[in-house]
């Protein structure tokens, strides 16, 4: 596994981008086309101590989810070995970019290089559990640019339909605020998550137990 990049050397190691070309935004964490009776769960900005909260609950449930990871977050021991007890235990991991620029507000060269950084250590996590990388790719903030990298870079976009807004616990919104929101949650829903602690111990165990026959499995 790579050593940790400073900042600076990652700016470094900038490539070149590639070309336009279309997105899609299907298959999510039981790599099929999106069912119309399944919740999708799909976590971003891990791996943190949280996931592990996390995979540790998913492993008494049988649920799965598709985690979206930094490659900052993945550079260390701990992080990586995250990576690789998901996979090995039915998740799916995809890449949110190195360290969760704006892609708006970057240049094409800084975003081939945040998607190339992040996917060389997936593909060794992929490998490494003995799984196939479906290359799926969540752009940070939701901010869409430079498409034609991720489509060169042989990414699938996946975006979200419902936003539980837990990023806005303890600021803008409560606990039960967000618990509230997580009510309006259907069947075919991509729903948008955090690797936070109230994430982890209060809104995935929510949604796991009020959609109980709905999550995937």
């Amino acid at each position: 596994m790579k050593t940790r990049l400073s900042r600076r050397e990652f700016l470094a190691s900038l490539g070149a981008a590639g070309i336009v070309a279309g997105l899609s935004s299907s298959c999510l964490a039981n790599q099929q086309p999106i069912a119309q009776n399944k919740i999708y769960m799909t976590i971003d900005d891990g791996p943190k101590d949280y996931m592990e909260e996390m995979l540790d609950l998913f492993a008494e449930t049988g649920d799965r989810a598709t985690f979206f990871v930094l490659g900052e977050n993945c550079e260390n021991d701990y992080g990586y070995s995250l990576l690789v007890r998901a996979l090995n235990e039915g998740h799916l991991i995809g890449n949110h970019s190195y360290y969760h620029p704006n892609f708006k507000e970057i240049s094409e060269e800084e975003a081939q290089a945040q998607v190339q950084a992040t996917h060389e250590i997936l593909e060794q996590a992929y490998k490494d559990a003995g799984r196939y990388n479906p290359k799926l790719f969540r752009f940070p903030f939701g901010a869409e640019a430079h498409q034609g990298v991720i489509a060169n870079n042989g990414y699938k976009v996946v975006r979200w339909n419902v936003d539980t807004k837990d990023y806005e616990i303890g600021n803008v919104l409560t606990i039960d605020g967000v618990k509230e929101r997580c009510l309006n949650i259907e069947a075919g829903d991509i729903v948008l998550l955090h690797d936070l602690e109230h994430t982890a111990r209060e809104i995935i165990p929510f949604i796991l137990s009020y959609y109980a026959s709905d999550v995937v499995r």
